[in-house]
């Protein structure tokens, strides 16, 4: 028998084939155990499921339910996995249709005599190897016994692994995110499952789900993953937080199972992940980037889905996802859906962006509407014609927003697909008019009045039917633009003919009350303006991201809403936690304007719009010490408005210069000082590292620095002192004292040593204690400067106190006013020390720390003449030193009041006479 079946099974008649596989579909299910040999026929079952002829096809398949009763469906499978890829997938699915169809094995034959003991020896020996799992018969007693223990000690095993919870918070979901952005594993962008991704996600889920839900979810059979989703969709209720920490693990999951086969399991995937999704919706959860890179795209691939109930599931959960992502992110992932090679996927993609477009606008169209429309405009050439409906339908909801500015939006068409588009938006178009005019009742004469009401005399559910026969039976030629009014009033049946005296007029009543009204104090109405809502996280990241938009308008636009939301005292509070997010678009928008638009004709004059509504967003947070994170990029950009000499060829140029300048001022007067000193020294170490920036860049940098050492004296409190060193320990061992000496001008390394002598004369000996952040001290060159300056003023205040003990009348008299005071000539000891000062005024390093020197010396002694070493020098170092001490004067001696109201005058932006580096801002 073993033989004839594998013989017939081989040959290569149709007739021979239908007749073998019907017969085998037929007797194989009446035997509990068969020859070991049927396994070798399943590859001729497999090519005959796939052979030309429609009956020999119809009878494998009938004849795989008794294939996969004896053989079982895992061991078919598996052999189902030896064939070609698309060999396989067809075998697979008619694998799985068939499943349910498998019949139960026949009971045990009632007679077993002896001369039949040796015929049932030989069958049992070859279920062995068909079926290697059950035991021998030969022994029905031992395994009896061994089998229930294992499976006793199994079920326990099984007990002891599921008293746990199936979720656990272990592990970081922003570890996970790190990794992953470190490259440390595997990014999760794939097209089709590979093992790799398959372990990688295995090993990341082991210390967060217990071992039961990891041993369904990775199973090769489908109903374990379906009873996987049962269990997770269990911990939505039960374990939400464990649900929401392992999110990224769990999408991941979801999308590999979005690149399988079985429908059950899609079913079931989209319903949990819609009530995953509605969940984190009312906790007001946002999706993470990462969580949203890995899943989404997978998502947007399943939406273009054979099945209809597939495609409309996976359409609502792309509607909840606009609750848990930014509307305008979510519209980038549905674009890349349109280059697709399904059409089906096209079409859905085009219908979800059209209703993105109806109910969030056209700033939803990234990167800007232009771009957007001229894609989808593609989508008219496609032969699908349901693709190329979908995106005309897209074009004409744009329409309606836009109007006419549509066909500059597309682009260039072909002659086909403009009319295609100009028909589509005129039919359009006629519909509200068509819909107005056929609500119109129309003024027919009154010889229709007649047939109109013997029309109406039907009862209302007969009137659809009835309808056609009046119409053509009525001889009156009917519009056919108007639409039957079914629905329309009976006016014979209001009685409307009769005659007017049997209408009866109400009387009124005598009242008493009207003098009472008439007396009573009149209130005028206060009308109550509403307020308006508060932005939600959603709304104010879409308009943070419109900030830094390449369409200027987008960016004027969200400009001026985030300028309402600042002036409004409660809106603004929603404001604080997105300021360093502002920071980083308004930076990133300078950039772009300075580089892009600035050179664009047609751009450049919303260019100033722009800087007009940037400055009246950032004034309020500068002005109220708004600006305490990252501001580098703010500063960088500011600083390149100012020194941007295309600005003076517009009219308001010079007027936006000065907003800007002052914007500058109050940034640098009122933000965080050490953040912004750090950013200064950060960018003067950029300019002088890369030489890329202009000197106009560079000298407005050593002026804001300027300016903040002239506000040390009133800041050192809120000083980061360490942090500050830390800055300047980098700079001078990037560029060290050596260096400068081949450079054309060492301006920026005295701007540092300047702050570093305004921080140790303020500080005095207590500034070697802040060096902690520092990793050597000893070998840097800013302790050795610090001390130095710490030794020579250590120096000059003891020659002072040597100088006020000479004079014993200083006790007994008191001092003259400084008017009336006589100059004298000045002693040995003072001669020394005023060398020592002019020595240092006339070394390049140490000038300003000299004429600090003598500045103090002329307040201490303002009776010594000092006119005698002056002699000795050029008209130009006596105008240098002179200069200098000004200088010094105004920053000791100007009230505070005048620095703060300072801020708006153009103090930062460059002064082309000042050829001097001691002037006002100088520092050296």
């Amino acid at each position: 028998m073993e033989v004839t079946v594998l013989h017939a099974s081989c040959s290569s008649q149709i007739a021979s084939n239908i007749h073998m596989f019907g017969w085998l579909a037929e007797k194989l299910v009446k035997y509990r155990t068969v020859p070991g040999e049927l396994s070798q026929s399943v590859p001729y079952l497999f090519a005959a499921v796939e052979d030309r002829n429609a009956d020999v096809r119809k009878k494998a398949q009938e004849a795989l339910p008794a294939f996969m009763m004896h053989l079982t469906y895992d061991k078919m499978v598996k052999m189902a996995g030896k064939l070609k890829a698309g060999s396989k997938t067809q075998v697979l699915g008619y694998l799985e249709k068939q499943r349910e169809n498998i019949p139960e094995k026949p009971g045990k034959p009632a007679k077993a005599g002896k001369k039949s003991s040796k015929a049932k020896s030989e069958p049992v020996e070859e279920v062995e190897e068909s079926e290697p799992a059950p035991p021998p018969k030969r022994v029905m007693k031992r395994p009896k016994t061994a089998p229930a223990k294992t499976s006793k000690s199994g079920r326990k095993k099984d007990e002891e692994e599921d008293s746990g919870p199936p979720l656990l918070l272990v592990g970081s979901k922003e570890k996970r995110q790190k990794d992953e952005h470190d490259l440390k594993v595997l990014k999760w962008n794939f097209t089709a499952s590979r093992s790799e991704y398959v372990d990688q996600l295995k090993e990341q889920m082991q210390p967060c789900f217990s071992r039961s839900l990891i041993h369904n979810m990775y199973q090769d059979d489908f109903k374990f993953h379906v009873q996987a989703i049962t269990v997770l969709t269990n911990c939505i209720e039960n374990h939400k937080a464990a649900t929401i920490a392992n999110l990224d693990l769990i999408l991941k999951w979801f999308t590999l199972r979005f690149t399988e086969t079985n429908t059950a399991v899609h079913v079931k995937s989209i319903d949990y992940l819609q009530q995953m999704f509605t969940m984190l919706a009312a906790d007001d959860y946002g999706l993470a980037d990462h969580e949203a890179n890995a899943f989404i795209p997978s998502l947007i691939a399943k939406v273009g889905d054979s099945k209809e109930n597939i495609r409309k599931g996976v359409r609502k959960v792309i509607k909840l996802c606009l609750k848990l992502y930014p509307a305008s992110k979510m519209f980038v992932f549905i674009m890349d859906g349109l280059k697709s090679k399904n059409a089906r996927q096209r079409t859905e993609c085009l219908e979800e962006l059209s209703s993105m477009i109806e109910v969030y606008g056209l700033n939803v169209c990234q990167p800007s509407p232009p771009k957007a429309l001229k894609e989808i405009a593609t989508q008219i050439a496609d032969r699908d014609n349901s693709v190329r409906s979908a995106a005309l339908n897209t074009l004409v909801q744009a329409y309606q927003i836009v109007g006419e500015d549509i066909y500059k939006q597309v682009g260039r068409l072909n002659d086909k697909d403009m009319a295609l588009l100009e028909e589509r938006i005129k039919r359009s178009g006629k519909k509200p008019a068509i819909a107005n005019k056929s609500a119109q009742p129309v003024q027919n004469k009154k010889n229709d009045k007649a047939n109109r009401n013997e029309s109406k005399k039907s009862t209302l559910p007969s009137r659809p039917n009835t309808a056609p026969e009046q119409q053509t039976g009525g001889g009156q030629p009917s519009n056919p633009s108007s639409v039957p009014a079914y629905f329309s009033l009976d006016l014979d049946k209001l009685d409307l003919e009769k005659p007017a005296s049997s209408v009866e007029l109400p009387t009124l009543e005598d009242t008493s009350v009207v003098d009472e009204l008439l007396d009573a104090e009149i209130k005028i109405p206060t009308r109550s303006i509403p307020k308006p809502s508060m932005p939600t996280e959603m709304q104010l990241n879409f308009m943070m991201s419109q900030v830094a938009s390449n369409d200027l308008n987008l960016s004027i636009q969200a400009l001026a809403q985030l300028d309402d939301i600042m002036k409004d005292r409660d809106r603004c509070k929603v404001m604080v936690s997105h300021v360093d997010q502002l920071l980083v678009a308004t930076a990133f928008q300078l950039r772009m304007a300075f580089s892009k638009h600035m050179g664009d004709q047609e751009s450049s004059k919303n260019v100033i719009r722009m800087y007009r509504c940037l400055v009246a967003l950032l004034v309020s947070p500068a002005e109220s010490r708004g600006f305490q994170g990252c501001i580098c990029d703010l500063v960088n950009g500011l600083i390149t408005v100012l020194i941007d000499d295309r600005l003076m060829n517009f009219e308001d140029g010079p007027q936006v210069v000065r907003s800007v300048n002052v914007l500058m001022a109050k940034v640098v007067e009122n933000s965080d000082h050490s953040n912004i000193i750090g950013a200064l020294l950060k960018l003067l170490h950029e300019c002088v590292a890369t030489g890329s920036h202009s000197p106009k860049f560079l000298q407005l940098v050593m002026k804001c620095l300027w300016r903040m050492v002239r506000l040390m004296p009133n800041i050192i409190n809120e000083l980061a002192v360490e942090k500050i060193l830390l800055d300047m320990h980098n700079f001078l061992k990037a560029f060290p004292s050596p260096v400068w000496k081949e450079k054309p001008s060492d301006t920026p390394l005295r701007t540092v040593k300047t702050m570093l002598h305004s921080l140790a004369k303020i500080l005095g000996p207590k500034v070697l204690t802040q060096l902690t952040e520092i990793p050597d001290p000893q070998e840097s060159e800013l302790e050795g400067y610090l001390k130095k300056v710490l030794k020579s003023s250590q120096r000059t205040s003891n020659s002072t106190e040597q100088l006020n003990g000479s004079s014993s009348d200083s006790e007994k008299n008191p001092p003259q006013q400084i008017g009336e005071r006589t100059p004298r000539r000045p002693s040995a000891k003072t001669n020394d020390l005023l060398a020592e000062i002019f020595k240092k005024i006339g070394s390049k390093e140490n000038t300003r720390e000299g004429l600090a020197e003598l500045y103090d010396f002329k307040q201490k002694f303002p009776e010594v003449n000092i006119d005698p070493f002056l002699k000795k020098t050029s008209q130009f170092f006596q105008s240098y030193i002179e200069h200098g001490l000004k200088t010094i004067t105004l920053e000791r001696e100007t009230p505070n009041t005048k620095m703060s109201s300072a801020g708006t005058s153009p103090v930062i932006t460059p002064n082309p006479e000042s050829g001097i580096p001691g002037d006002a801002e100088s520092g050296d």
